[in-house]
Parts: structure tokens; C-alpha cells; sequence
């Protein structure tokens, strides 16, 4: 179990390096209001992350 979390934040780490520049900065701005934020807030941003994602793919696969 732990080797599986541990792959899997490895994974997080390698998508991290992969983006660009202003993702990285946009990326950690992000993640230090998350971990700064109440239980509430933490709920609140992880549903609007959510909806982004989809909308993103929905919108990758209309192009496609």
C-alpha cells in the first residue's frame, strides 16, 4: 500500500515538472491556499477543481 501512494505522489511530482513555468506558479499558488484553507474552504476548492477538470475535458474531446 504504501509503495502505491508512493508511485502515485511520484507520478504528481513528474506532471508537476512537466508543466510550464506559469502552470508551476498558478500550480503553487494553488496548492498554498489549500493547505492554508479551512476543512470548509479545502471542500469548497476541491469541487471547483473538479468542475474545471471536467469542463477541460469536455473541451479536449470536442476538439479531438
Amino acid at each position: 500500500m504504501a509503495q502505491n501512494r508512493e508511485s502515485e505522489a511520484d507520478r504528481m511530482l513528474l506532471l508537476f515538472a512537466r508543466l510550464s513555468e506559469r502552470n508551476r506558479e498558478i500550480f503553487l499558488l494553488q496548492m498554498n491556499g489549500f493547505l492554508f484553507a479551512s476543512p470548509n474552504e479545502r471542500r469548497r476548492l476541491m469541487d471547483q477543481w473538479e468542475v474545471s477538470a471536467k469542463t477541460a475535458d469536455r473541451q479536449s474531446n470536442v476538439v479531438e
